[in-house]
């Protein structure tokens, strides 16, 4: 049924002219985790970490013939030190690639600062778990897309209304995926992805 459902759909924006998409950042992220002394051991870090990008990259990068470091991002906790590193990791997920080129840098983060890694991730970058972050910063691609498909259109191959749609959109994935505390505001859109 989902199959046949999202076929339908699919036509539909056909017929409606195609749909137009972009994507709008790239960054598959790594995070690990550093223990340090205190803050004032923290900011040191993070200021070598912020100076030294290049020296960064260089080691990351040379565990890859694809991947590029792109950015990383720091969070302090207390005495913990979050790196969240950001890579374009080209066709690939990338994920695999993303780890062993942010271990190569956390050696370095090591050996020149007064950092202790405790875990390569720090679940910061929140790897196959809806958090906030992603929704926020973006994980992997982030991407936009939009379509437009006459009323007439949607009467004839839907067999409903552009307000009817409108309404189960806003009753439904707003108000109750806002009352049910939900992350994602949507109708599962990973099923339909799946099933295209």
């Amino acid at each position: 049924a989902l199959l046949a459902s999202v076929n339908r759909g699919l036509g539909v924006i056909r017929s409606a002219g195609g749909a137009d998409a972009r994507v709008t950042k790239n960054g598959m992220t790594r995070a690990p985790v550093f223990r340090v002394t205190g803050v004032a051991e923290a900011a040191e870090t993070v200021e070598w970490v912020e100076a030294n990008f290049e020296v960064l990259r260089e080691a990351a990068e040379s565990t890859t013939s694809h991947g590029e470091l792109l950015d990383i991002e720091p969070y302090v906790v207390g005495d913990s030190v979050f790196l969240r590193f950001a890579y374009d990791t080209k066709d690939a997920m990338g994920m695999n690639m993303a780890t062993i080129a942010t271990g190569e840098a956390c050696e370095v983060v090591e050996s020149e600062t007064p950092a202790s890694l405790v875990a390569l991730s720090g679940n910061l970058c929140s790897d196959k778990k809806p958090a906030a972050i992603n929704a926020v910063e973006g994980r992997g691609r982030s991407v936009t897309a939009d379509v437009v498909v006459p009323g007439e259109l949607v009467e004839e191959r839907l067999h409903t209304t552009a307000d009817a749609i409108a309404e189960a959109n806003t009753r439904k994935n707003l108000i109750g995926s806002a009352k049910a505390g939900s992350l994602g505001f949507n109708a599962h859109a990973a099923n339909v992805v799946g099933a295209a």
